[in-house]
């Protein structure tokens, strides 16, 4: 480590430890005082590097009346985001972590925002999902080697999310199950916009091209420009 990065590094911690744990990133208040928020991820959090593929890909394009439907939400960060441009609770969240929903929850409430949570795995199939969970909540999926324990959660059905709450954005951070919820059955009627994150090395790239050319059938368009890889951005062009 560079004697500049080193300065950094411990500028960094005592910044963070004075603030009881609280970081501000990119505007963003984030505690980050708990046992799943790695030194890493704290770092990345205050050089404002945290989630940058996210922050570059969604820019301007949440409108306030929109409904978010965000699969995967981690700490919050990119939820947070979002939510700020959005009317008051019009933010939908899904996280297989149970250890992360009490965080999520202070990390809205540090930004005085809103967000209607729900505890499980999106999943295409109903039932239970096996989650390997790692002690870096980023790196937490299924099949997962070096996982430090195995967690049966609670399946959540995309289709039924839809119906429900009809989204007309979705983003999608779930460590390869999207490209079995993403498929040309399920109804994205309501849906204008996607922003995906892809894992490639989990999933192979036959499995996302599928994945790709179901949005293409379902009427999406992959914006090139906005797609910052790994997170791919589709759009309705009829509704742009």
């Amino acid at each position: 480590m560079g004697l500049r990065k080193t300065i950094g590094w411990h500028v960094w911690r005592y910044r963070v430890r004075a603030g009881g744990g609280v970081c501000t990133s990119q505007g963003i208040r984030m505690q980050t005082r708990h046992p799943q928020v790695t030194d890493a991820v704290a770092y990345s959090l205050y050089r404002e590097r945290y989630e940058s593929h996210e922050m570059r890909v969604l820019g301007d394009k949440i409108r306030p009346d929109d409904v978010l439907l965000e699969l995967g939400c981690g700490m919050g960060f990119i939820g947070i985001a979002c939510a700020k441009k959005l009317a008051s609770g019009r933010l939908v969240g899904v996280e297989a972590n149970a250890e992360l929903i009490s965080l999520i929850e202070e990390n809205y409430a540090l930004n005085g925002l809103e967000i209607e949570l729900i505890h499980g795995a999106i999943s295409d199939t109903p039932g239970e999902v096996e989650i390997d969970f790692a002690d870096d909540f980023r790196y937490s999926g299924v099949g997962i080697p070096g996982a430090v324990r195995t967690v049966k959660v609670p399946a959540v059905l995309l289709p039924e999310l839809l119906e429900k709450y009809q989204p007309s954005g979705m983003v999608l951070d779930v460590e390869g199950a999207e490209v079995r919820v993403l498929d040309e059955g399920v109804d994205l009627s309501s849906v204008r916009f996607i922003a995906v994150e892809v894992h490639a090395d989990r999933t192979g790239d036959a499995a996302i091209s599928r994945m790709v050319a179901a949005l293409f059938g379902h009427g999406f368009v992959l914006d090139v420009v906005s797609t910052s890889t790994p997170v791919l951005f589709f759009y309705r062009p009829e509704a742009a």
